[in-house]
Formats: C-alpha cells, sequence, structure tokens
C-alpha cells in the first residue's frame, strides 16, 4: 500500500467549502479509479486559517498515474481550490505503508 500525502492552509471563511470539495468532488473522482483505498481528511485550526493534511491511500503506486498523470509528485490542486488556500505544497509525497493498526473498534 502507498500513501499519499498533501498538506495546505486554507482561508478560515473557505475550510467548509473546500472540505466540501473534497468530499464531493475529489472523492468521486477518486472512487472509481482502480487501486484507490481510502481518503483521510485531517483538519487543525491555526493562527492564519485552516490546516489541511489529505491522505489517500493506494493498492500499487502506478496506481496514482490515473489520478495525478506521469507526474506522480506533482499535487493535483484545482483552480478554485488554490483561490481557497492561502499556501499549498505543489509536490506530495508518497510513503510505503508498512503496516497497518488493527481495527478494535
Amino acid at each position: 500500500m502507498i500513501e499519499r500525502h498533501w498538506k495546505g492552509i486554507c482561508k478560515a471563511p473557505h475550510a467548509a467549502e473546500y472540505h466540501g470539495h473534497l468530499l464531493k468532488d475529489t472523492l468521486k473522482q477518486l472512487e472509481v479509479l482502480n487501486g484507490f483505498k481510502e481518503l483521510r481528511i485531517l483538519r487543525r485550526d491555526i493562527n492564519n486559517g485552516v490546516a489541511f493534511l489529505v491522505i489517500t491511500v493506494w493498492e500499487h503506486i502506478e496506481n496514482i498515474k490515473d489520478f495525478a498523470g506521469h507526474d506522480i509528485e506533482r499535487a493535483v490542486v484545482p483552480p478554485p481550490v488554490q483561490e481557497m488556500m492561502i499556501t499549498y505544497d505543489e509536490r506530495v509525497i508518497h510513503y510505503e505503508a508498512l503496516s497497518y493498526p488493527v481495527n478494535k473498534l
């Protein structure tokens, strides 16, 4: 499994809109792709906005090309989202997941 990590700082008034974009637009786009497993959205209020860490989980690194294109480290940030952001990563970081926690719920 491969985790794809991206960070951005959203303008506070747009935080709910950005979160909605991730759930409505991004997730819809990801769910139809081979090898996509999970979307995790983490948020934290900070002094100048709202920080987001977006993690997608993929079966294989090759599957990411269907989402990001040939340069899989290029962040996929549509123009409307760019307008919501104060700053954001233009490059993502990929990690090989060596283990996952056991669900004890």
